[in-house]
């Protein structure tokens, strides 16, 4: 609802970066598409590169900048897998520090921007959509869901990342809430906690905790 995508040819780009600066509105330009089939991708750069205003003050245009490293895509995946066996655990204090381990401090704008943006996909279609018969029928999750996922309306990265960490912690107690009615379910996590290096399945884990393995 706040965004608005031009198409715009090379030599108007000038002139609608002058316009856009004057009525003050940020704005992400991608690389040159040359065809119809990169538009998609065109977006996304678009899109991409207009988070940067998230770290970067200073301007409020912003042209996509190609990464000169790679994103560790089996680390970044290891993250968020983390934050998603840690929704219901209670310990609210360590979701919060997974989530800043995405965010570290000194890495250039670019960087951080492609960091939030892969962040976002995450906390989108990894939790909010995953788990949308909880924030469909629980209002204060709805309404923080519609949050997170129009990000452009944030006037800050802090602001948003605030309104993450109250949506997963509040997430992750009523996660808890509903696995109190199974109390076996929190000693199996705990037991797999202390034994996570050894080869674990669930034959194992259910005859640990005295119940049957479906």
């Amino acid at each position: 609802s706040d965004l608005i995508c031009f198409l715009v040819s090379e030599d108007e780009k000038d002139a609608l970066e002058e316009y856009l600066s004057a009525e003050k509105c940020c704005v992400g330009f991608s690389s040159l598409c040359r065809s119809l089939a990169n538009l998609r991708a065109a977006w996304r750069q678009a899109e991409l590169a207009a988070m940067s205003r998230f770290f970067d003050l200073s301007s409020l245009v912003f042209n996509y900048v190609e990464p000169s490293t790679s994103v560790d895509r089996a680390l970044f995946d290891q993250q968020m897998q983390k934050i998603g066996l840690l929704l219901g655990s209670g310990e609210s204090e360590s979701i919060v520090n997974c989530v800043n381990e995405f965010f570290p401090a000194g890495h250039d704008v670019s960087e951080q921007a492609r960091t939030l943006y892969l962040f976002h996909e995450f906390m989108n279609t990894g939790v909010i959509r995953k788990y949308w018969e909880f924030t469909e029928s629980d209002m204060y999750l709805n309404l923080k869901s519609i949050m997170i996922e129009n990000i452009h309306q944030f006037r800050s990265f802090d602001e948003y990342r605030r309104t993450v960490l109250d949506f997963l912690i509040y997430l992750d107690s009523r996660f808890k809430n509903e696995r109190t009615e199974y109390p076996f379910v929190a000693e199996a996590l705990e037991y797999m906690h202390r034994h996570f290096r050894e080869d674990l399945n669930m034959t194992v884990i259910a005859n640990h905790v005295s119940v049957n393995y479906t």
